[in-house]
C-alpha cells in the first residue's frame, strides 16, 4: 500500500473545513495561498469549501478570506487567470454575504465582501489585459 502525503494531507484538510469549529475554518481559510502553493488543484477544492462557509456567530467571514486569497493566485499565478477565465462562478454572490456585521467589530464590516470582490474583478482584468 503506498501513501502520498499530500494526498493525505489535503484530504485531512478538507475534512476539516467541512466538520470542524469556526477557529480551525478561519485557520484554513488564512492559509489558503500557503496550500495553493503545495498544490494548486487541492487549494482550488479547499477554496470552494470555504466559499460556502457559513458560522451562526461570524457569519460570511471565512467567504470574504477565500476570496482574499484570490488576490494571491492573481498577483502570483498568471497561468491561473489565463486557464481560470471561468472566475466569475468563485465570485458569485451570495445573499448572506451583506447580512449582518462581524460581531464585537465598532465599525460594521457589511460592505467589505462586495468591495473585495470588485477589488479581485479589477484586478484580474489588469492582469488579462497585459
Amino acid at each position: 500500500m503506498k501513501i502520498y502525503p499530500i494526498e493525505e494531507f489535503f484530504t485531512t484538510i478538507k475534512r476539516l473545513s467541512k466538520q470542524s469549529d469556526y477557529e480551525m475554518r478561519r485557520r484554513v481559510a488564512e492559509a489558503l495561498p500557503a496550500l495553493y502553493q503545495i498544490d494548486l488543484e487541492n487549494g482550488k477544492e479547499l477554496f470552494k469549501i470555504i466559499r460556502m462557509d457559513w458560522d451562526d456567530n461570524w457569519k460570511s467571514d471565512n467567504r470574504r478570506r477565500a476570496i482574499e486569497s484570490l488576490c494571491y493566485l492573481i498577483e502570483n499565478d498568471k497561468k491561473f487567470v489565463k486557464n481560470n477565465r471561468n472566475y466569475s462562478a468563485l465570485l458569485k454572490f451570495r445573499p448572506t454575504h451583506l447580512v449582518s456585521p462581524v460581531p464585537k467589530l465598532k465599525y460594521p464590516l457589511i460592505h467589505y465582501p462586495k468591495m473585495k470582490k470588485v477589488n479581485t474583478l479589477s484586478r484580474l482584468r489588469e492582469v488579462e489585459n497585459g
